[in-house]
């Protein structure tokens, strides 16, 4: 859910408040080998976007804070999206970026650490992600359906930094997800 509070003509700087989740979790359920250790859930993250289209791109920064109580974290994203295709009438449109994403300490020792409990109830040594910084790539659209509302898409695969690569509970070196909605345009 995001409130734009300036920028509202096409190609103006603008600048948002947001309230997204997280996107990352753990379900043990899904795997014999997380025993003892405890699942992480969403937080709810509250953010400030900025966002500025130049001739060429479109960069933008979002600074977010947990406001769910789950790790007190905070995350902070700069990306840098590009216009790939789109319809004359800008009905649809497919947009390729990048990204550098900051994950505070608390935030990353939440979703990829092992705390002292887990230490003792599970085989898994303590373990501190600290603070990261991870590279990523998008892939994302929307499609007009009508004045208020579109249909949105988005993809993104991440190279795992090495602190959280490192971790016993993470198995692999990337993450890939995405999400699909409807936004409504008042």
């Amino acid at each position: 859910m995001a409130y734009k509070l300036s920028g509202f003509e096409r190609g103006e700087p603008s600048i948002g408040l947001s309230v997204n989740l997280a996107p990352n979790e753990l379900d043990i359920n899904d795997s014999d080998k997380l025993n003892g250790i405890k699942d992480r859930d969403f937080s709810f993250m509250f953010g400030v976007n900025y966002s500025h289209t130049l001739d060429f791109a479109t960069i933008s920064v979002s600074l977010e804070t947990d406001i769910s109580n789950r790790h007190q974290g905070q995350r902070a994203v700069v990306g840098l999206e590009r216009t790939l295709f789109t319809h004359p009438k800008r009905e649809w449109m497919i947009n390729l970026g990048a990204e550098l994403e900051y994950l505070y300490a608390d935030y990353a020792d939440y979703y990829f650490g092992v705390d002292a409990d887990e230490q003792n109830n599970s085989v898994y040594s303590q373990y501190e992600a600290g603070s990261v910084l991870a590279l990523g790539f998008t892939l994302s659209g929307y499609y007009q359906i009508n004045k208020q509302w579109n249909m949105v898409a988005n993809l993104r695969w991440q190279s795992l930094p090495s602190d959280v690569k490192n971790s016993p509970i993470v198995d692999g070196s990337v993450a890939v997800n995405g999400f699909f909605g409807l936004l409504y345009a008042f």
